[in-house]
């Protein structure tokens, strides 16, 4: 059952994502006090499509990075597209 829900970056930024933004969007909702559960990177955090690698260029730092999210109570999840496949 979900308690809080998972805030996507897809919904704000689509493929423009970056580490700056994910700290800017972490605190719009929390300082607008929403509830959240869990924060989703849902694309283009990586090197290239696959590599499961983060772009040091977008997100400099992902430790501290996730470390903060971590510090809120809150929790990081990304999404690689590996399962998906041309038909």
């Amino acid at each position: 059952m979900m308690v809080y829900p998972t805030y996507s970056t897809w919904v704000k930024y689509k493929r423009d994502i970056n580490q700056e933004k994910l700290m800017e969007f972490t605190n719009e909702i929390l300082d607008n006090d929403f509830n959240i559960g869990t924060i989703l990177i849902d694309d283009m955090w990586e090197t290239c499509h696959g590599s499961m690698v983060f772009d040091t260029k977008k997100f400099p730092n992902i430790k501290n990075l996730t470390d903060y999210i971590h510090s809120k109570g809150k929790f990081l999840i990304l999404i690689n597209s590996l399962s998906q496949r041309a038909v």
